[in-house]
């Protein structure tokens, strides 16, 4: 990458993306960015502004689907063995329960009316485990669950949101 991209490798340390060149300053890492970006430019605050603890509860939640939904999907994924296929399903289903009970009830956003950086990050994984889980390992969410039922209303709201719908990929 560094011979054949030296500019970009040059803002971007490790090499991936995404990466920015901000006047000289460099930035990396999605939701760094997502951050700067939200400090920089005018336009509906991605992170609550002057309400500490929903900042923390946005991260912090982030966080949480990185370590228990993220993580054990992609163990799904690739695990050949069934029994530990289907013990990884559980423990993302657990970490989405979780999530579910942290959700406002207020809106179907995260934060309720506010769409924030927890839509954003977690949007494109969520459409990779909807299209990838079920094409490659039949994964469905149990429509008959609460939890379920408030996931739902919220990716139903986020992949409607025009700062996700002009990025989502189409699956034709």
């Amino acid at each position: 990458k560094r011979a054949r991209y030296p500019s970009f490798v040059a803002a971007s340390p490790r090499g991936l993306v995404p990466a920015m060149d901000a006047d000289g300053e460099l930035v990396w890492d999605s939701l760094q960015l997502v951050e700067y970006i939200d400090e920089r430019f005018p336009g509906p605050p991605l992170l609550p502004r002057g309400d500490a603890l929903a900042r923390a509860k946005v991260r912090i939640w982030i966080a949480h689907c990185d370590n228990h939904i993220q993580k054990p999907y992609y163990t799904m994924l690739m695990e050949q063995e069934p029994r530990r296929r289907e013990q990884a399903k559980a423990t993302m289903f657990e970490g989405i329960r979780a999530l579910a009970a942290a959700m406002s009830t207020e809106g179907a956003f995260f934060l309720g009316t506010q769409f924030s950086a927890f839509e954003i990050a977690l949007a494109p994984f969520w459409q990779r485990y909807l299209w990838v889980g079920q094409h490659y390992r039949d994964l469905a969410f149990p429509a008959d669950e609460d939890a379920f039922r408030r996931i739902h209303k919220w990716w139903t709201a986020v992949e409607q949101h025009p700062a996700v719908a002009a990025t989502l990929v189409c699956r034709d």
